[in-house]
């Protein structure tokens, strides 16, 4: 999530494809959104996006696992939002990839032009079914403010609204959850979490780092992560990490390669 991955890591990523290595990229945004980060050039055996509500096979170029969140839940959940908020920026990702900007502010806008993706300014009636993600986008005060509002309210017990980053929330359906589409994509592919490295930085991966086999973080990952992590590296991962743990592994077992 914090930034594109850089060539020493690219080329550590092909090697471990080589030799049979599957990799599949974890994270709370959307497809269209880690595609744009991955560029095109990386080769992506499957994503888990939207915070676990979506399985994407790389291949097939497809979302192969979702899980929608109750729309009208959402609804209302929005309609009150935006009555105490309403400048919140407003996305919709529904099934099949499409994205719909149901209201717009400078967060949204800057998001949007950096990820240079397609996407439709609708209203809700008019958003088709199979919605997987609604993000709300403001400043870091908006977005608190948001959080607090919402935990003092009921919108029904199908969804959950979670926080994403400091300028985003999102609404979600309460079964998407990573680790639980982590145990979904394994089965899928006839792999043993357990045979499973996950390479993190973020503490809210605590309850994936539990399914994994084993964890690798970063010299600079919350305490949390490094405690349960059973190697560390010396490099941010989106700082050459990523390569030094592959290379690591390609010297452990060069009759591999």
């Amino acid at each position: 999530n914090k930034g594109d991955l850089l060539s020493c890591d690219r080329w550590a990523i092909k090697l471990f494809e080589k030799m049979g290595g599957q990799l599949a990229f974890i994270s709370g945004k959307p497809v269209h959104e880690i595609l744009h980060q991955l560029k095109g050039s990386m080769p992506a055996e499957s994503v888990i996006a939207c915070n676990g509500a979506v399985i994407y096979d790389g291949a097939q170029g497809e979302e192969v696992k979702s899980a929608c969140v109750h729309e009208q839940e959402a609804r209302v959940a929005i309609q009150d939002i935006l009555l105490r908020f309403p400048s919140v920026g407003i996305e919709i990702v529904a099934r099949g990839g499409g994205l719909y900007v149901v209201r717009s502010n400078l967060y949204v806008h800057e998001n949007l032009k950096s990820c240079k993706v397609r996407y439709l300014l609708k209203s809700l009636d008019e958003i088709p079914r199979g919605w997987l993600q609604v993000i709300l986008r403001g400043s870091e005060e908006q977005i608190r403010k948001i959080q607090e509002h919402t935990r003092r309210k009921y919108y029904g017990a199908r969804n959950c609204i979670c926080p994403q980053d400091a300028n985003t929330c999102v609404i979600l359906a309460q079964n998407a959850r990573p680790e639980r589409a982590f145990e979904e994509l394994c089965m899928l592919k006839g792999v043993l979490p357990r045979n499973c490295v996950l390479l993190t930085d973020d503490q809210r991966d605590l309850p994936l780092a539990q399914k994994a086999g084993q964890t690798i973080c970063s010299f600079d990952a919350p305490p949390e992560i490094q405690q349960t992590a059973g190697r560390h590296t010396l490099s941010a991962l989106y700082g050459g990490g990523v390569g030094e743990y592959l290379y690591g592994m390609l010297k452990e077992y060069p009759d591999k390669v």
